[in-house]
């Protein structure tokens, strides 16, 4: 009788944006590496609080880019991987970054 080993769960993602400590204005810029080898379908990421969620198919893409509205304040952000048998890779965590006020508009 023959076995095969199952798959691996996938690599967590690598999140170079949103980073740690940082300020940012609203839309946040989301910059993954989503190396998470062959068996990486799907990715999640997800804001805090509020609990925004985006999932989204990764077309056997290496980098996840887009940006997220978010109001001012302290948030934090996470991320994770699926297969396509939603396997789920480690959740990567960002605590705490900062959105700053929006600049003020100048009426001229």
């Amino acid at each position: 009788m023959s076995s095969i080993a199952p798959l691996s769960p996938p690599n967590p993602p690598k999140v170079h944006s949103p980073i740690v400590g940082v300020a940012y204005h609203s839309p946040v810029p989301v910059h993954l590496e989503v190396n998470g080898g062959a068996v990486a379908r799907t990715y999640q990421a997800n804001f805090h609080p509020g609990g925004d969620h985006k999932e989204d198919s990764l077309n056997n893409q290496a980098f996840v880019k887009y940006s997220h509205a978010r109001e001012p304040g302290p948030n934090k952000f996470d991320s994770r991987l699926l297969t396509e048998d939603r396997e789920q890779s480690d959740y990567t965590f960002v605590d705490w970054f900062y959105v700053l006020t929006p600049p003020a508009k100048s009426f001229g």
